[in-house]
C-alpha cells in the first residue's frame, strides 16, 4: 500500500512537471528568506565556509582518533576511579581549609613532635603529590573529543594548575621538614 501511494505521488509530480513545461506561463517560485542574501544574516559563502569547516574538523577528529586512544594507566574523566579521586580531592580541600589556620596555634601544633594533626598533614601532602601524577594521566577534551596524548595533557595542565600545585606541594614539604 505504501509503494502504491509513493508511486502515485511520483506520477503526479512528473505530470505536473510535464504540464508546466508545455505551458507558456510559469509560476513564480519564491525562495525562502534565509536563501536570499538581503534577508539572510549570513551570505551563502559564509554558510558554505561554515559547512566546509565542520566537515574539516570531523575529518581531523577521525584522523587523530587512532593516535588518541587510551594508553596504559590513562584515565578518562568519567570513569569511576577519577570520580572517586575527585571526591577525595574535595575532602582533602575541606581538611586543608580546617587545618591550615591551626598552624597559628603553636601549642596545638608543636614543631618536632609527631601528633595526629602532623600525620594528617603528611597524608594530605602525599595525596596532592599523587594528584599531580593522576592529573597528568587524565585525558582532556580537545575539539570536543577526549584526547589521551600525553603532550596535550601536559600542555593543558601547564597552562592551568600545574604551577600552583607544584608550589603548594613544595612549600608544604618544606614547612613540614
Amino acid at each position: 500500500k505504501l509503494q502504491q501511494v509513493l508511486f502515485s505521488r511520483a506520477g503526479e509530480i512528473e505530470n505536473a512537471a510535464v504540464h508546466s513545461d508545455n505551458e507558456e506561463e510559469h509560476e513564480e517560485f519564491d525562495l525562502r528568506g534565509c536563501w536570499l542574501m538581503e534577508q539572510s544574516p549570513l551570505s551563502p559563502s559564509v554558510v558554505r565556509r561554515k559547512s566546509l569547516m565542520s566537515l574539516g574538523s570531523r575529518a581531523h577528529a577521525i584522523e587523530n582518533f587512532a593516535a588518541a586512544q587510551p594508553r596504559f594507566l590513562m584515565f578518562s574523566p568519567f570513569k569511576p576511579f577519577r570520580q572517586v579521586w575527585d571526591m577525595l580531592g574535595v575532602l582533602c580541600i575541606t581538611l586543608e581549609l580546617i587545618l591550615n589556620p591551626l598552624h597559628s596555634f603553636v601549642e596545638l601544633w608543636p614543631r618536632g613532635r609527631l601528633g595526629a594533626l602532623a600525620v594528617i598533614e603528611v597524608v594530605l601532602l602525599s595525596f596532592w603529590n599523587l594528584d599531580i601524577l593522576v592529573t597528568l594521566r587524565t585525558a582532556v577534551f580537545s575539539n570536543g573529543n577526549l584526547d589521551f596524548r600525553q603532550r596535550n595533557i601536559f600542555r593543558r595542565y601547564a597552562e592551568g594548575w600545574l604551577l600552583f600545585d607544584l608550589i603548594y606541594v613544595i612549600f608544604g614539604w618544606v614547612i613540614i621538614a
